[in-house]
Parts: C-alpha cells; structure tokens; sequence
C-alpha cells in the first residue's frame, strides 16, 4: 500500500516538472542516410522547426556526409557535396539553429563496414554492425571521420559520438585477449577514452 501510494506521489511530481519544465535546448535529429532532403527543402524545414521551437539540429550524416581522402569511399554517390554542407550550416545560423554532428563511433557503423575497405575492421566477420576497437585501422578510421565532419563545423561546440547499440563487443580473437584481466566494459571505455575523445 505504501509502494503505490509513494509510486503515485512520484509520478504526480514527475508529471508537474513535465508539464512546466522547458528544457533549453530543444533540439531536431536529423537522420540523413540514404535520402537527404535537398537544399530548397531545408530552406522550408528550419524556420519551420524554429517556429515549433527547436533551438538546435542534431545531424546524423552517415554516408551523406562528402568524406575526403582514405575515407572517400564511406560516402555514397548521392552524399551531400562539402559546398551544400556549408548551405546546411548557412541555413541553421540563420534560423539561429545550434548545430551538433553525430558521428557513430562503435556501433551502427553499417554503412562503413558494409564495404570491402572497411569490413576488416568488423567485431564479427558476418556482422557489419559494429568496429572491432583492437584492430589496426580502427581508431584510425573514427579519427579521420571525426576530423573530417569537425573540419567542416568549425562553429560546432559539441560533437555526438554515438557509442550505442554496439551489439557485437569483446567477441574477436583479439579483444577476447585484451578482456582477459577485465570486464567487457572496460573495452568499450577504452575506445571511447583512446580513440574517440582525444
């Protein structure tokens, strides 16, 4: 009887800070892989968003976005070009939109390692799902993307790294050495400390 009564007196409170709480940021998660909508559609897109209240963008390229260099092939042939990035983070200034990239960094990294390039660097063989944090190549990969996108957001404070939903972890010959001594989060930390926020 106490347990539902203190349930009850719980979910009233939460619901009171729901119901006039306002959170500062009130940010839009944009997924762009695989159709990104075009300029004169983002054109329309952010006043409205900013009309609803939206204080900020949290975009997710993937392989929309127009990597360069050993990393080129992560973009697909419809990716935006680095010219319509700028228009992007034009549009977001002026419908005074904050900007915050996310780059998946472990898991969901499906349309890297989906390719012939990068499937080396798979936990799992068969699962293009999540990197291998052991392997050469790896960190590698996560820095250069994540130089990439920052290169082109230089007005971006804040940077998404992912991490969630790494399905396949601590499973390869190599990581299952390296948890040994340890619990299988202490690999997840490590790439995240190691590779990601350096």
């Amino acid at each position: 009887m106490i347990t539902q009564f203190i349930f009850a007196l719980i979910m009233t409170l939460v619901s009171i800070v729901y119901s006039t709480f306002i959170p500062t940021d009130r940010l839009v998660h944009l997924d762009l892989k695989g159709a990104p909508p075009k300029i004169s559609y983002i054109e329309q897109f952010f006043p409205f968003i900013k009309s609803l209240g939206a204080t900020g963008l949290l975009i997710e390229y993937e392989d929309m976005f127009p990597f360069w260099g050993p990393i080129k092939p992560l973009s697909a042939s419809n990716a935006y070009t680095r010219r319509e990035i700028e228009q992007i983070l034009t549009l977001a200034h002026d419908n005074e939109l904050k900007v915050i990239p996310l780059i998946q960094t472990f898991g969901h990294l499906e349309f890297g390692l989906k390719l012939p390039e990068f499937a080396k660097l798979r936990e799992v063989a068969q699962h293009p799902q999540a990197l291998c944090p052991s392997k050469n190549g790896s960190r590698e990969l996560i820095q250069n993307m994540v130089d990439q996108v920052m290169t082109l957001h230089k007005t971006s404070h804040w940077l998404h790294i992912g991490c969630d939903e790494v399905y396949q972890l601590g499973q390869c010959s190599s990581c299952i050495q390296r948890l040994r001594n340890h619990e299988q989060n202490w690999i997840f930390l490590q790439h995240v400390q190691s590779g990601v926020a350096e």
